[in-house]
């Protein structure tokens, strides 16, 4: 084992159990939300321990921008997928009252874009905001590896998952 790694105190079934209860309990905030895959030529993402981002809603952050950003609430929600990619899950109520919420998670607004410098910093501000334990910044003594589809459709799969 490597020095200071972390000893899992659960068995590999109990935490996939963990997995499927927690996602089915944010499926409801996940779901409504139009997702744009970002993929970045020039520019890397960092990854972490907690590659999700809750991005707040600038009228949220006063004196205390750590805090009370949850998935239900949060502007927007970064996921960085590899060190090239990442999915970013916008904000569903900029347009909740013009557009069926079955057309969003159907994946008919989902799109991929190329990454910026604006959107790479973003992603990256809200992986260390989001990070536990460690961050990995540079691509060779990261040992991260995701696999990422060749789609250029919906992230999504055919039934809207």
């Amino acid at each position: 084992m490597e020095p200071g790694a972390v000893v899992a105190s659960m068995t590999n079934l109990a935490f996939v159990k963990q997995i499927v209860t927690t996602t089915q309990g944010l499926l409801a905030y996940i779901s409504v939300r139009p997702w744009t895959v970002h993929g970045f030529d020039q520019r890397s993402l960092i990854v972490s321990d907690s590659p999700v981002g809750l991005i707040p809603h600038p009228d949220d952050e006063d004196d205390n921008p750590w805090g009370g950003v949850g998935f239900m609430g949060a502007c927007g929600i970064t996921f960085s997928l590899t060190r090239k990619a990442g999915i970013m899950m916008s904000d569903p109520m900029a347009f909740a009252d013009i557009v069926p919420v079955g057309r969003v998670r159907a994946g008919h607004f989902d799109q991929t874009m190329q990454g910026t410098t604006a959107v790479e910093k973003l992603f990256n501000e809200m992986t260390v905001r989001g990070a536990r334990e460690w961050v990995c910044h540079h691509p060779k003594r990261c040992e991260v590896r995701a696999e990422t589809s060749s789609r250029s459709q919906s992230p999504r799969s055919a039934d809207g998952w």
